[in-house]
């Protein structure tokens, strides 16, 4: 019997652990704040005890800490959640500006 053959690997970023306050708007109109446990160019994993199925759209404002100041600058990015765990929500970027992957390039070195 042939096996099936295997699925192409998900083409994503490194993610690395940076202190990034996020504010998750959902679909409905409702918002919470909450930290990213990780993040990289591609995506994130939000903390939250709420449950999401994946596919769900939800709009990401983070707010990046500005590299050698205290200041932080604000992006804002629609996200599919693409898994939901005891944690929270693993979530791809859908359509991250090229100043938010500049940001986190800078804060993720």
């Amino acid at each position: 019997m042939k096996r099936a053959p295997m699925p192409a690997p998900i083409d994503r970023a490194e993610r690395k652990v940076v202190p990034v306050d996020v504010v998750v708007e959902l679909p409905n109109g409702s918002f919470f704040s909450t930290v990213l446990r990780d993040v990289s160019t591609s995506g994130a994993f939000i903390v939250t005890k709420r449950t999401s199925g994946p596919g769900k759209l939800v709009t990401l404002e983070l707010r990046m800490p500005d590299p050698g100041k205290l200041t932080q600058t604000s992006h804002h990015v629609q996200a599919r959640v693409a898994r939901g765990t005891e944690l929270g929500w693993g979530v791809a970027f859908v359509d991250a500006s090229r100043e938010l992957v500049a940001a986190l390039r800078a804060a993720t070195g």
